[in-house]
């Protein structure tokens, strides 16, 4: 088997497209051993080449802080 996995990021204006190939994998299904390759490869490209992150990334990110900011300390 082979399987495959591509794509391109940051999806709202394209820098980077990445095309992962794996001869034999074991599982064979490219979303689960190519997907977690290309993110791996993604994010390392775009942080080398500086490329900032999408309005998506950017609200998920303050989504996740205000999140946080409603969830009560522990307490010891």
């Amino acid at each position: 088997y082979v399987s495959s996995f591509g794509g391109f990021a940051p999806a709202d204006d394209p820098e980077v497209v990445v095309m992962v190939t794996f001869d034999d994998p074991d599982p064979i299904w490219g979303g689960e051993t190519g997907a977690p390759t290309f993110k791996s490869i993604a994010e390392f490209a775009l942080r080398e080449l500086g490329v900032s992150p999408s309005g998506n990334a950017e609200r998920a990110a303050d989504r996740l802080e205000e999140e946080a900011a409603t969830v009560p300390a522990a307490h010891d």
